[in-house]
């Protein structure tokens, strides 16, 4: 888990006095319900919240935000979930902006990689949403695509395809094409076994597959 995400303010409310302590309390609660909105954003990008993302996320919670009902932010979540969260979306990201400082805005970024991620891989829409909300953070593209590698795994089917995850699928299929003719076992390079080259031409065939359900479910 990512360790120092908020300062002593925002993760534990201060005792010096009451009116301190109220806003304190009232920032610390309003950092945790909006990066819950967001999740539920990405969550219901790709409509499926997996027994994986919800560990991922109770953990989550549990360390940062250990003062607060790990339990009533999951139900902030699935409610978000079931009803929607974009009309919100900028709300909540403008509030953001007012409550932590920039390294927080890559972190809440960098955590909602993670959940989506947790389960399989990143799909397509999870990529986009997460994308967009990164814009309304104000994070440049640039940022974003360094902290999108940290998660980038040989095991992603985009990764086997060599495509981003942002791709249309019209490109997908192109791709697709490219590697199918590119790796064919009938055309494996001398110092590869047919054994390894079918192995990888069945990779190639399973990414594909596996990509266009996500954009077809």
């Amino acid at each position: 888990m990512i360790k120092d995400w908020w300062n002593s303010f925002i993760a534990q409310p201060q005792n010096n006095g009451s009116t301190q302590r109220q806003t304190s309390v009232a920032k610390h609660n309003d950092v945790a319900n909006g990066i819950a909105l967001l999740v539920a954003e990405v969550l219901r990008s790709n409509n499926h919240f997996s027994d994986a993302e919800e560990q991922f996320i109770t953990a989550f919670f549990k360390q940062h935000f250990a003062t607060l009902s790990t339990n009533k932010l999951l139900d902030t979540i699935r409610s978000h979930f079931t009803m929607g969260s974009r009309p919100m979306l900028r709300i909540s990201c403008r509030q953001l902006l007012n409550d932590v400082d920039e390294t927080c805005h890559k972190l809440i970024v960098r955590f909602l990689l993670g959940v989506a991620a947790s389960d399989t891989f990143i799909h397509a829409r999870e990529m986009r949403a997460i994308h967009r909300i990164a814009a309304y953070l104000n994070i440049a593209d640039d940022d974003f695509a360094e902290i999108k590698n940290e998660f980038v795994s040989k095991n992603n089917p985009y990764y086997v395809l060599d495509i981003s995850e942002t791709a249309t699928l019209s490109e997908v299929k192109k791709a697709y094409r490219i590697q199918i003719l590119k790796h064919h076992p009938d055309k494996r390079a001398i110092n590869k076994t047919e054994q390894q080259a079918t192995k990888e031409f069945l990779n190639i065939q399973h990414a594909y597959q596996v990509i266009v359900e996500s954009y077809t479910s």
